[in-house]
């Protein structure tokens, strides 16, 4: 044994790690079965804390109950008053959405444009389509034509209350929000901004109809005069036709329209979580939507509802639609969809912590047979050491030394295996949601505490049984 042992822990430290030794295979089950139980138990919380996570923050980012999309009719609007009159309707709004667009595009300066968006995060997958001369090596240029762009049209009275919500002051067209989702090489959901630094001012870009069979190939070259010029190719089956290539400036391209930017949102207004995390979303109302718009450009009206009874109220504007010649699947329930996966992750921990307590109870009652088994089969032993003078003080020492060797290499073991399994449990979450790594400290604060206490229980329980055996009697015994 260590010498550093007999020199903290005296004679019963010395004593404690000889019996380690010398009944490994003895004591490999007991820790065996600390080491299932303080993994099983670790994972399994870790398992429901991510989802959990991911679930409180999906739910969390839902403001509205009710959604019904509805491609932009003579009668929308009537439609959405006699939507918002249902039973239980408590609050309601609706916007326009201009992202169905093949591409709606903005100039912006170059300087504006973040390393995440530019480059990608782990230096690919970069979203920016820069200009490139012929030979495809990226051209300097003063702006860029960035095209994860959506553009909003609110309810003039809820973008008012946008606007007094975040202390908007001034004049301005619209309310910016940015942010992009994308995923690394190795699969990992990361958020990054489209902008270091949101400009006041962008120029949007409607797209205009194209000559006959002519397609946007979206590539870009810096003119003569320093503009951006986008490429147009004319294809008549599905390969381009020779020498069909043109470059035209970006204005002749696009029907362009400068935007003004008053105030960069934190969080996107009632309902409009969904059009967040896709690149730049510009806010504006209703009223400057004839302005802003060119004729022709389609739109969404996505109508939004809140209710005090979301399934009442749906079924009821389920039969609004029908009798308005409109299909029920225009209308997503979020309020339904949230209850549905409350209840699954009510089964999952149910299930999990279930399995859990079993297995944790086949191991505890593992660890105590073992350990009490091992010290009764050791009865002639524990006589020898007291007949030649051990005390009880000692006695104890020298057992409360093998109960901490018992827990520290069943923890030591449990935990190293613990955070791996929690390691891979976040590798197969992160492709599908945000998360970052961590180990819920919790459960691993629970585990340890666990071990000790069922170990200790254990020992003490069959040391009283010892205790109450006679010296004498015990060294004339056959029982080793």
């Amino acid at each position: 044994t260590w010498k550093l042992t007999g020199k903290l822990f005296g004679l019963e430290g010395t004593l404690a790690s000889k019996n380690f030794k010398r009944n490994r295979k003895k004591y490999r089950a007991t820790v065996f079965s600390l080491f299932v139980s303080v993994v099983l138990f670790i994972s399994a919380t870790s398992f429901c804390d991510y989802m959990s996570t991911a679930i409180n923050t999906m739910i969390s980012t839902v403001s509205c109950d009710i959604k019904v999309s509805d491609d932009l009719a003579d009668d929308s609007k009537a439609l959405y008053d006699k939507l918002r009159v249902t039973k239980g309707v408590t609050k309601s709004s609706y916007y326009f959405n201009l992202s169905t667009e093949s591409s709606i595009s903005a100039v912006v300066p170059d300087s504006s444009i973040s390393e995440e968006y530019r480059n990608g995060v782990d230096g690919e997958g970069g979203q920016l389509n820069e200009p490139v001369d012929e030979k495809g090596n990226v051209v300097k240029s003063k702006t860029q034509l960035v095209d994860n762009l959506t553009v909003v049209f609110m309810e003039n009275q809820a973008f008012d209350e946008c606007v007094k919500q975040n202390g908007a002051n001034g004049k301005f067209d619209a309310l910016a929000y940015d942010a992009m989702s994308n995923q690394t090489r190795d699969g990992k959901m990361y958020k990054y901004p489209l902008f270091n630094k949101i400009p006041n001012e962008v120029e949007v870009c409607f797209p205009k109809k194209l000559p006959k069979h002519y397609e946007d190939v979206y590539a870009r070259r810096v003119g003569k005069n320093g503009e951006l010029e986008c490429r147009m190719e004319k294809y008549l089956n599905e390969e381009a036709e020779p020498n069909s290539e043109r470059f035209v400036p970006y204005k002749e391209f696009y029907n362009t329209r400068k935007i003004t930017i008053g105030k960069t949102l934190d969080k996107a207004p009632f309902g409009m979580e969904n059009e967040l995390g896709y690149g730049l979303v510009l806010f504006m109302p209703e009223r400057a939507m004839a302005k802003i718009c060119p004729a022709g450009i389609e739109k969404l009206m996505v109508m939004l509802y809140n209710s005090d009874n979301p399934i009442e109220t749906s079924e009821k504007m389920c039969q609004v639609l029908e009798n308005n010649d409109r299909s029920t699947g225009i209308l997503y329930n979020y309020a339904r969809e949230i209850q549905d996966v409350r209840a699954m992750m009510l089964v999952i921990k149910i299930f999990s912590y279930g399995f859990i307590i079993l297995i944790s109870l086949i191991s505890i009652a593992n660890v105590f047979n073992t350990i009490s088994t091992n010290i009764l089969l050791r009865r002639r032993e524990f006589a020898v050491l007291r007949s030649v003078g051990m005390t009880r003080h000692g006695f104890y020492k020298m057992m409360n030394l093998e109960c901490i060797l018992y827990g520290c290499k069943g923890l030591f073991f449990g935990l190293i295996a613990s955070v791996g399994v929690t390691y891979l449990i976040y590798f197969s979450l992160r492709n599908q949601m945000i998360l970052d790594f961590y180990i819920p400290w919790y459960s691993v604060v629970i585990a340890v505490f666990s071990v000790f206490f069922v170990v200790f229980c254990t020992m003490l329980y069959a040391m009283r049984k010892i205790q109450k055996d006679n010296v004498a009697e015990t060294l004339k015994s056959d029982v080793f």
